[in-house]
């Protein structure tokens, strides 16, 4: 009851396009978010939501979260869950293009899932994604599916967020040092490719009690896996990507092959884009967004999920959107994304999409 409320209120204050005077949002909409054209790296979202909405395993979730206002229990189907925790398919898109329009090198997602917002930020995107996952077996999920659908350019790393995020901040500011000793030296990272197999029919990660089974209407893929200089490519808290060693099978189905881009335009440095989607309480996203401010730059983006999921939430907004910090702020009831360029006024926009 309280969103359909909020979601009136929103409405009635709420614009397009023709009520924006920001050359740069009155961008943004019309060149990105309000397009219509549909992007190659629709095709690979769309199969990668159809696939988990259709897996019927059933598994084992550790909630550090709000809860669920859905789920009674912790065992929960990974279709269930991709349904009811997962953004839609439109807002997918919508997150594959502004990833795309802002040409988003780094990024860091805070609630991993099930790997659809991943997989929107990071599908043929020229980018590297770390993800933070609390629950170890919902993360599991998460990997599979990457391998699946050859989305290498995405870390996975486990663990609660209080001490993952204290970790990449010390690492973060250590890596700026070391990046601006780089780009001082005139630093140019050699990009280099190797390719690996992707079974056809069904795999089975190594020590993994999860499988996938696959059909005549799954797609599969044979996709190029990506590596950059290791200098380049080690992921902010040290840990390196877990590799599967993955055995091949061999059907009659036909597939379709979905192809990463052959390079990756990944440079040391802090995440331009930081996506909030993994506790949606009102002292935790604040506390998340402090935490993270020091590593906002002026081209960063921090978008919040679910930002009317609650009387809380809304607060936090609130406080988030004020801040000196924060020079635009979008809300579109769904997302609130907020904007670092100090070259612009201080505005906010209620913004239908």
């Amino acid at each position: 009851m309280f969103q359909i409320i909020a979601y009136f209120k929103f409405l009635l204050r709420s614009t397009n396009q023709h009520g924006v005077h920001s050359p740069f949002v009155y961008n943004l909409l019309t060149e990105c978010l309000y397009k219509k054209d549909k992007k190659p790296d629709f095709n690979t979202i769309s199969a990668y939501i159809k696939n988990v909405r259709q897996d019927e395993r059933i598994i084992q979730v550790k909630d550090f979260g709000a809860g669920s206002r859905v789920f009674k229990s912790n065992a929960r189907k990974v279709s269930d869950i991709a349904k009811n925790a997962g953004i839609t398919k439109k807002r997918a898109f919508l997150l594959n293009k502004l990833t795309s329009y802002l040409n988003i090198s780094s990024a860091l997602e805070l609630g991993t899932s099930v790997g659809i917002s991943s997989a929107a930020i990071a599908a043929r995107n020229r980018l590297k994604l770390t993800t933070l996952e609390g629950c170890p077996e919902t993360a599991e999920v998460a990997k599979e599916y990457f391998e699946r659908f050859g989305i290498g350019n995405v870390e996975v790393i486990v663990g609660e967020f209080d001490l993952v995020l204290k970790k990449l901040k010390e690492d973060n500011g250590q890596r700026t040092e070391e990046s601006s000793e780089i780009q001082n030296s005139k630093f140019k990272g050699p990009i280099t490719e190797q390719t690996n197999q992707i079974p056809k029919s069904k795999f089975q990660a190594p020590n993994s009690k999860f499988q996938i089974p696959m059909d005549g209407n799954l797609p599969a893929t044979n996709p190029e896996q990506l590596t950059t200089n290791p200098e380049l490519q080690t992921a902010p808290n040290n840990l390196q990507p877990t590799t599967y060693n993955i055995q091949p099978t061999t059907n009659n189905i036909k597939h379709k092959t979905y192809n990463q881009p052959k390079t990756i335009n990944y440079k040391p440095q802090t995440p331009n884009l930081i996506f909030f989607d993994g506790n949606h309480q009102k002292e935790a996203t604040l506390k998340y967004f402090e935490m993270l401010l020091p590593l906002a730059h002026n081209e960063s983006v921090f978008i919040f999920d679910d930002i009317h999921w609650s009387k809380g939430m809304e607060e936090a907004w609130e406080q988030i959107k004020a801040h000196p910090r924060v020079r635009v702020s979008i809300d579109s009831f769904f997302w609130g994304m907020v904007f670092f360029r100090q070259e612009q006024e201080k505005e906010h926009f209620t913004i239908r999409l």
